[in-house]
């Protein structure tokens, strides 16, 4: 079939036309909508996810080392975490289970075993960066909430495509993107005493599964220690709830204790 530059410039205008009407009429934004309304919505859709099983590429980078790693991450809200971390022709070269109360990091290469209290010390030190435990369950889950659903301390911003809440809580601006026609976040950032974010969380490439939105992409950024983390997920199922998670650790691994 043979095409004139004339039909080609039709076929041009013709999916410019429909790129444009797409970006245009896919988004309904409620001028009137309250804050309260838009944090209610958040954390409803959020605590539909119950747990998250998950597999994907991960990369690292802080001001010390950058890798990368084929992940397997299991999480059952509220309280437990596993993840694997495979290397090159699928070898194991660590794997950890955290809970609200304790962690065990297993160092396969080196075949040391890490024990202590979840604290984000700890599980920064293990993770490559710092965050608290329910940071953690929440932002891998991609299930962030709001801590309360009034308007007290709270601004709105709508934009083009989502509401912009900022929270204003023990001295720390947090902002919360929310998508405005399936009220889930896409991006979180805290502000504390600059106008950079001493932390930051984008998701997106999102997929519907049964009315529940799911990032297969994950960013996580802090500024201010260089540490920043990339998830690229290639698959994903939500709310089975497999409760079977283990370690296997042999028995002349190195076990050591932080406080």
């Amino acid at each position: 079939m043979r095409y004139t530059l004339h039909s080609i410039k039709a076929l041009l205008i013709f999916a410019l036309g429909l790129s444009l009407y797409s970006c245009t009429t896919g988004t309904s934004i409620d001028k009137n909508i309250t804050i309260p309304e838009i944090k209610k919505k958040v954390n409803t859709n959020s605590k539909r996810i119950t747990s998250v099983d998950a597999e994907g590429n991960i990369f690292f980078e802080t001001p010390d080392e950058s890798n990368s790693a084929y992940m397997t991450l299991s999480i059952n809200k509220p309280d437990s975490l596993y993840a694997k971390f495979q290397g090159p022709f699928g070898i194991t070269a660590g794997n950890v289970l955290v809970t609200r109360q304790n962690f065990v990091y297993f160092n396969a290469l080196e075949n040391i075993v890490i024990k202590g209290p979840s604290s984000p010390l700890n599980l920064g030190a293990v993770l490559r960066i710092k965050v608290n435990f329910d940071d953690l369950i929440r932002g891998l889950s991609s299930s962030m909430i709001f801590a309360g659903e009034t308007a007290e301390n709270s601004q709105l911003n709508i934009n083009e495509s989502d509401y912009l809440v900022t929270v204003y809580e023990d001295g720390i601006e947090k902002k919360y993107w929310v998508d405005a026609s399936g009220f889930y976040i896409t991006k979180y950032a805290e502000y504390e005493s600059s106008k950079t974010p001493s932390l930051e969380i984008k998701y997106s490439n999102f997929i519907e599964d049964n009315g529940k939105h799911f990032p297969m992409k994950m960013e996580i950024n802090r500024p201010d220690a260089s540490q920043y983390v990339s998830i690229d997920l290639r698959e994903f199922e939500l709310n089975k709830n497999r409760l079977t998670f283990k370690l296997v650790i042999p028995k002349n691994a190195k076990i050591i204790e932080w406080d």
